[in-house]
């Protein structure tokens, strides 16, 4: 498990991002960050509860991966890939 967080509904709304902390070039989970060479997709599972009663729940996946621009270069999970081919 990479992650598991619990917060609340506000006003109707929610806005999250799970952070983890850099995983340094031996950590396993460079295995996992998504890239069109690997697009590497993860399993997610969410549950809405209220009063400790299960609400609802969701089965879907996402993938682990950050998008920037460093200078004229894009950068793919701090990465540059100058050359994307089309």
């Amino acid at each position: 498990m990479l992650a598991n967080d619990t917060y609340e509904v506000f006003n109707k709304e929610i806005g999250r991002r799970i952070s983890l902390s850099d995983p340094g070039i031996d950590d396993y989970r460079n295995e996992l960050l998504w890239s069109p060479e690997k697009p590497t997709l993860m399993d997610a599972h969410i549950e809405l509860w209220h009063n400790n009663q299960l609400l609802d729940q969701a089965k879907s996946y996402t993938a682990m991966r950050t998008v920037g621009i460093q200078r004229d270069r894009f950068m793919l999970n701090g990465r540059s890939h100058a050359e994307i081919s089309h």
